[in-house]
């Protein structure tokens, strides 16, 4: 695990919820009462439908890759840290201030370095 990759993060998990919502959004267009043009589009629905199932595929497999390392991850703190900045996009500060109970720019983003650095 990477900071990158966990940077990639919050990233895949909007994407993910994106590709959901189009697939809804694509069966209730598939769903509707069929007329001239309709019909006509069924094969690009079908289409279209494929493009977001395999994207969704690829961001779900990027999330269980990351979530598989974070489950691994010794440390609870560092897990918390994780959840806090990449997940919920907290400043550094605002970590250490959930995390410690008190604000400070370094302590989280060190604890984060040290463990990347010492299991990766």
């Amino acid at each position: 695990m990477t900071k990158v990759e966990l940077e990639q993060y919050s990233r895949i998990n909007a994407d993910i919820r994106n590709m959901v919502k189009n697939l809804d959004e694509l069966q209730n267009l598939i769903n509707a009462p069929a007329d001239g043009q309709r019909a006509d589009a069924a094969g690009k629905y079908r289409e279209l439908r494929e493009i977001y199932e395999n994207r969704l595929d690829e961001m779900l497999g990027a999330k269980l890759r990351l979530e598989k390392e974070l489950a691994e991850l010794p440390d609870p703190t560092v897990r918390e840290i994780i959840g806090y900045k990449y997940m919920d996009g907290l400043t550094w500060t605002a970590v250490s201030t959930r995390v410690y109970g008190y604000p400070s720019e370094d302590r989280a983003r060190k604890a984060l370095n040290r463990c990347l650095e010492k299991y990766f």
